[in-house]
């Protein structure tokens, strides 16, 4: 493929060519008839006129009339704003959807055609006319691939089959995919793959961009074809998309990161990009994933000095940014690469509007502004030594990657073996092409999708609400192995970091922390693990201590050890003894675990297809948690759910017991059971009678669910549209959790947080309360709350008051939130750049996710890890100590500290 901007289809409808984009102002009530453009309120002849004398033609930009785009928004629930400006009102209601979600009214925008060489005079024209809001020419676009990087001057994705003829029977390439690894070199897929779910199953994802090979030997399972536009026959690019994202697991070449996931394409040959974007959008649903396999010239055009830089993402043209917003208003994650420009998104240039852009516009690239709500990719380094060669240190920004506060993470840019191409793996049939080196942001955001495909897969499995678009965002911006310094491109050229599937499953499903009291001494131990194997930690003044630590193929018992395929957790007293216990589960079966001096002995262990009375286990499909004492009789029960339906685990000896069990369809009270769509937690004793209850949600409403012996009661159950007091119950976009007794009654209340702001919800006989609720901007003393980065990790009793207190991060820094009545004070917060003792503190990667007593005081400290080290901090009046810190590299007793690959299991 050569360097060009050239079209990769003789359409002229499609973004490779040069678009006029014109914005109609919203009053006007124009319409396009095939006698050209009428109104029923103003006078369009002067408009026309111009039109006219170019010989051009003004059409609906999203192909429907201006009445069915309207409509069709109206039926989404959005809430449009004029497509002259992004800002949404500032009257905006609790849980309704404001400046992220906003969508601005596509009704508005007309794509004009006309001979190419007259488009730019025909702009300046359409801007002299009163009824244009706006008019500018779109530069032609490419597949961001194959650009000369400043550094190399040589072009990437140009790689020509080998001649030889493919073997009779294709070798398996998995072990050249080292992306599929642990990290920090992979995104750790392989891991995922053990989880229900993590494979990506139930997700469909549309790739946007020109041409495919579905019938490339390794791309025939879980593949939907072309659902929008026509293909071009230049398939090499887009069928190594697929291959990253799904190619087939079989016994032959590469394996996707979400190889179950069902992958579709939508061409830009013959549509304009932000068309193709829409198109996408109304074949999915909520929690389904758009991928842009786009850039476009920017306002730093290129030079032939330069080759072809200054390309950048495709969201800072108005059009395709509403097309995206629309998408993430469905509820659809989009991913976009960042493009191969060599280019600083932060410089002021961005922030110039073009001659044509609306008045109203604002750069999209600032994080100041409304955002597109994509997820941003940028291009980093595999490691060095990969396939034999060397670009730099491993996650370090590659040369031709934008970069910028707007990127929010990274995948591999170069080095990456997948389908297509052939220089692998060629001959004369192309079914049969693999490649070992696609590069740049066009291989990077794949890697972004897979991943994130692969959180869905098992947010769906748990029965848990899949994470929005600015879910995803915040997700992969607070959790992953992080960018690294290179010469001339330091980390502070941010392309974020590389997703981390062992940490990023657990934050987006809330498994429960690994930290629990194992010895009955008071204290909570913490369970670490490793690809070694794992340990238990304890804190012992400023250090910490091993007192069990086992290596992978060591017997519990009768379970093997073996990290790369168990999954620990939730942690709880299941036997009712003081003491507690870690549920494992692996391919194998499910087994418990309880600490029996250095080691671990396993009371509790069955294969899959037992029966625990009526329940068949099948670790393939069940999802097991949250833990907690559901029936009050001081042992804690795990929820378990599956396809079939919802059950309730107890151990019984060497056993388990299923004393609740109900299959989809069963109805209690009103609330219809579908583990499909029912998300099944956070819990806590809501009412305060000793007994927890589970928060499930649906994209019907809420309901509170509590065991009654042989089924569940209803205690509560809401609709979306209801009213808790003020707040606007929205499962679509309302987050909840974490859950804490906040104001000191002894029951447990619910923190719900939304685009909108945040509220605490308290059950109230057979409603909610929200007796504290705030909007996006409130100050609480210093704290801005803002939900589009604030995280709130935890909730403990972090000060000894028996009222649990929130932990919030941002990128800012930290603070410690406390109800006091309708609102929230900020009791302690601090600056990344803050030192608690020797800690310094910086969000971008500590994570502090999990917080238990670990030393017996009575009070909750918070288990913080970073690329440096570990650390516990300590709440002491307006700030944090650190009473125990220490670096990778330490050993705790045999314990070998090395947080780039030790699981801490963080988590609510």
């Amino acid at each position: 493929m050569t360097n060009e901007t050239a079209p990769f289809g003789s359409d002229s409808a499609g973004a490779g060519q040069p678009e006029l984009i014109t914005i109609l102002k919203p009053d006007a009530d124009i319409r396009a008839t095939h006698e050209g453009l009428i109104s029923p309120r103003v006078d369009t002849a002067s408009l026309q006129a111009v039109l006219d004398a170019h010989d051009a033609v003004a059409q609906p930009l999203f192909g429907l009339s201006e009445e069915r785009l309207r409509a069709q928004l109206d039926e989404l629930g959005a809430l449009v704003v004029p497509a002259a400006s992004a800002e949404s009102p500032e009257t905006a209601e609790p849980g309704e959807r404001p400046q992220e979600l906003a969508v601005p009214d596509l009704a508005q925008y007309y794509r004009v055609t006309a001979p190419a060489d007259r488009l730019e005079e025909l702009a300046a024209d359409l801007r002299a006319q009163d009824l244009v809001e706006a008019a500018y020419v779109k530069p032609a676009a490419s597949p961001p691939q194959d650009l000369r990087s400043r550094e190399r001057m040589a072009s990437i994705n140009d790689m020509q089959p080998d001649a030889a003829d493919a073997p009779p029977a294709t070798p398996i390439f998995t072990d050249r995919q080292i992306y599929l690894n642990a990290a920090p070199a992979g995104v750790d897929a392989k891991l995922a793959w053990v989880v229900p779910g993590g494979s990506g199953q139930g997700v469909r994802i549309i790739d946007c961009e020109w041409g495919w090979r579905f019938t490339h030997e390794d791309l025939l399972n879980n593949q939907g074809g072309v659902v929008a536009g026509t293909a071009s026959t230049d398939t090499n690019h887009g069928t190594a998309v697929l291959g990253v994202i799904s190619a087939d697991r079989n016994a032959a070449g590469a394996t996707g990161i979400a190889p179950d996931a069902v992958v579709s394409a939508s061409s830009f040959r013959d549509q304009s990009s932000s068309v193709a974007i829409k198109a996408a959008a109304d074949k999915l649903k909520a929690g389904d994933i758009i991928l842009l396999e786009i850039h476009r010239p920017g306002p730093n055009a290129p030079t032939p000095l330069q080759g072809q830089l200054g390309f950048i993402a495709i969201e800072w043209w108005p059009d395709d940014f509403a097309a995206i917003r629309y998408a993430v208003a469905k509820g659809i994650v989009v991913v976009e690469a960042a493009g191969n420009g060599s280019q600083n998104l932060d410089a002021a240039i961005y922030s110039t509007a073009p001659a044509g852009f609306p008045a109203g516009w604002t750069n999209p690239f600032n994080p100041a502004n409304p955002s597109s709500g994509a997820v941003l990719v940028g291009a980093g380094a595999p490691p060095p030594g990969t396939h034999g060669r060397d670009h730099g240190p491993d996650r370090s920004r590659l040369g031709f990657s934008n970069y910028g506060a707007r990127v929010d993470a990274q995948g591999w840019g170069r080095e990456v073996t997948t389908t297509g191409y052939g220089d692998l793996q060629g001959g004369g049939n192309a079914d049969l092409w693999y490649t070992d080196t696609f590069s740049g942001t066009s291989s990077a955001s794949p890697i972004v999708v897979g991943a994130l495909a692969s959180v869905q897969g098992v947010l769906r499995a748990r029965g848990r609400r899949r994470l929005s678009s600015p879910d995803a965002r915040r997700l992969v911006r607070s959790s992953g192995s992080p960018q690294q310094d290179a010469p001339g491109m330091p980390a502070s050229q941010r392309i974020g970091m590389r997703p981390n599937l062992r940490a990023l499953i657990p934050q987006a499903a809330r498994f429960a922390a690994r930290s629990g009291d194992f010895d009955g001494d008071g204290r909570a131990e913490i369970l670490v693990s490793s690809p070694w194997g794992v340990g238990l930690l304890q804190q012992s003044g400023a250090t910490m201590t091993a007192p069990t630590m086992a290596p992978n193929g060591t017997r519990f018992g009768g379970w093997l050890l073996n990290t790369a395929d168990n999954l620990l957790g939730p942690v709880a007293d299941f036997d009712g003894d003081g003491r507690a216990e870690v549920l494992v589960c692996s391919p194998w079966g499910l087994g418990i675990w309880e600490k029996a001096g250095a080691s671990m002995g396993a009371p509790m262990m069955a294969p899959n297809g037992t029966r625990f009375g009526g329940w068949l286990l099948n670790t393939a499909d069940n999802s097991f948690g949250p833990a907690a004492d559901f029936d009050g009789d001081g042992r804690a029960e795990v929820l378990v759910t599956s396809p079939w339906g919802v059950g309730i685990l107890e151990q019984a000896g060497s056993t388990m017991a299923a004393p609740m069990m109900a299959p989809n369809g069963t109805r209690f009270g009103g609330w219809l059971l579908n583990t499909a769509d029912n998300a099944f937690g956070p819990v806590g004793d809501f009412d305060g009678d000793g007994k927890v209850e589970i928060l499930v949600s649906s994209p019907w409403g809420v309901g509170v669910l509590r065991q009654n012996g042989s089924t569940f009661d209803v205690v509560m159950m809401a609709p979306n549209g209801t009213r808790f007091g003020g707040w606007l119950l929205n499962t679509a976009d309302n987050s909840f959790g974490p859950v804490g007794d906040f104001d000191g009654d002894g029951r447990a209340e619910i923190l719900v947080t939304s685009p909108w702001g945040v509220g605490v919800l308290k059950l109230a006989g057979n409603t909610f309360a929200a007796p504290m609720m705030a909007p996006n901007g409130t100050r609480f003393g210093g704290w801005l709350l803002n939900t589009a980065d604030n995280e709130f990790a935890l909730a403990r009793d972090l000060d000894g008051d028996r009222r649990a207190e929130l932990l919030v991060t941002s990128p800012w820094g930290v603070g410690i939130l406390k109800q006091n009545g309708a609102t929230l004070t900020a009791p302690m917060m601090a600056p990344n750049g803050t030192r608690f003792g020797g800690w310094l503190l910086n969000t971008a990667d500590n994570r502090l996710g999990s917080a238990r007593d670990y030393d017996a005081d009575g009070r909750a400290e918070i288990l913080v890890t970073s690329p440096w080290g570990v650390g516990i901090l300590k709440q002491n009046g307006a700030t944090l100590t650190a009473p125990m810190m220490a670096p990778n590299g330490t050993r705790f007793g045999g314990w070998l500290l090395n947080t780039a690959d030790n699981d801490f299991g963080h988590g609510v």
